[in-house]
């Protein structure tokens, strides 16, 4: 039997840390050996279903860390990301203006997470597949762009095997996982 404060509580656990990212970025971190590099600083959210203004969270990953064993080697900073910078001075590190609007932990890059990982949620393969593979993604240097797949272009193959890679890493290397 289910008690209504699990449900409540559900996702809410002061030693936890939620990093979302996409699974092409998930596949460059296993690369990377579970180090985690931005220009100054790694974000990590409180909430556990913290809404993704970027993107589609069901299609992305979600590396849940524990917060303890990351204070053992960095130093973590709440920081509150307001809705625009002109509006800044408006917030504090404990408002919370809309479903939006993101307070969080931040780490100064780079952040290694290996030992810290508690495990990874990664979306349903077939879903993510589905959407994922009606598009193909072209990059021109710095800049990517989408388009649509048409009906007899193949599959790129970086689409085809990236779950099976992202598999293969998180096994190798003994990081558990699961789907949602």
């Amino acid at each position: 039997m289910i008690k209504l404060t699990d449900l409540l509580f559900e996702g809410i656990n002061d030693n936890y840390l939620y990093h979302d990212t996409s699974l092409e970025n998930l596949l460059e971190i296993i690369k990377d050996n579970f180090v985690l590099e931005g220009q100054e600083y790694i974000s990590f959210s409180r909430y556990k279903n913290m809404p993704n203004q970027e993107s589609y969270p069901e299609f992305d990953a979600k590396i849940v860390v524990d917060k303890n064993k990351l204070k053992t080697k960095y130093k973590i900073e709440p920081y509150v990301d307001p809705l625009d910078d002109e509006e800044e001075e408006e917030y504090s590190l404990y408002s919370k203006q809309s479903k939006w609007f993101q307070a969080e932990e931040r780490i100064k890059s780079p952040v290694d997470i290996k030992n810290s990982i508690i495990h990874i949620e990664l979306p349903n393969e077939k879903i993510w597949f589905d959407e994922v593979s009606q598009y193909i993604v072209t990059s021109y240097g710095n800049t990517k762009s989408t388009r649509l797949r048409k009906k007899d272009e193949p599959i790129p193959v970086k689409i085809k095997n990236m779950f099976k890679n992202i598999l293969n890493g998180l096994k190798k290397n003994n990081i558990s996982y699961k789907i949602r």
